[in-house]
């Protein structure tokens, strides 16, 4: 998990992930005018100094270049309207010292079709509200959640005139409180199901968080953009660059 941080207020402001030793995996809609700037990794707590990883301190790192996926688009008017494209790439100054609490999120497996999601057990965290409209946490939350029916959050988002294609995936979940699922500072950060790599368990990068509505509205499933399909515009930015 990376907590992105901007020149401006609010200095955090999304999330992302580490998928090697030099790059973050991100939202679109996450690179602005401010930033990032920076990216602090290996926190669970950014508000405090307590409770994180005695041998493997959080660390700061400087941002080099932020790339968004060209064909990122918001259609904010009409029944088309929605979030589309939205992943970027963040490139940071210097190699992220990989540790047990820092280390990069797989982001394909070859040993299963990458396309079968749906009803999926899949795992999200962030540093958002945990109720929508409530206050932010110092900590990271966390849950495990499943992967919506795509025929059926299509459907839903098709009557408040969203629209939610083939490069989306959707999940939430559901517990004594209600929906469970990310909120607006959660944006960019990953959406993680669980893979075997050379017979051992991996985490996999299933998804980026893109949009919703509402937090937690169980009749609206969290959107998040599907990784599988960037595979080759992540491979080459990080190739060219």
């Amino acid at each position: 998990m990376a907590l992105l941080q901007y020149s401006s207020e609010p200095i955090s402001r999304c999330g992302g992930a580490i998928i090697n030793d030099r790059w973050i995996l991100t939202a679109a809609q996450c690179i602005n005018s401010a930033g990032p700037v920076k990216v602090l990794l290996g926190d669970l707590h950014p508000a405090t100094s307590t409770d994180d990883h005695f041998q493997h301190p959080p660390r700061v790192y400087n941002v080099e270049k932020t790339v968004k996926h060209p064909e990122f688009r918001r259609v904010v008017r009409g029944n088309g309207k929605g979030i589309f494209n939205d992943i970027a790439l963040i490139k940071l100054t210097e190699r992220i010292s990989i540790s047990p609490v820092m280390k990069p999120l797989c982001i394909s497996d070859s040993s299963r079709p990458a396309s079968d999601l749906d009803n999926q057990e899949v795992f999200v965290a962030g540093w958002d509200a945990t109720e929508f409209a409530g206050p932010t946490r110092s900590g990271m939350q966390w849950a495990y959640i499943n992967v919506t029916r795509h025929a059926q959050c299509q459907e839903a988002y098709y009557r408040v005139g969203t629209a939610v294609d083939t490069t989306h995936v959707c999940a939430n979940g559901e517990d004594v409180r209600g929906g469970v699922d990310l909120c607006t500072a959660d944006r960019g950060g990953p959406l993680m199901r669980r893979g075997q790599r050379n017979s051992r368990p991996t985490w996999f990068a299933a998804g980026v968080v893109s949009f919703g509505r509402a937090c937690g509205d169980v009749n609206f499933p969290g959107v998040y953009t599907r990784v599988d399909s960037f595979l080759d515009w992540i491979g080459c930015t990080v190739a060219r660059n």
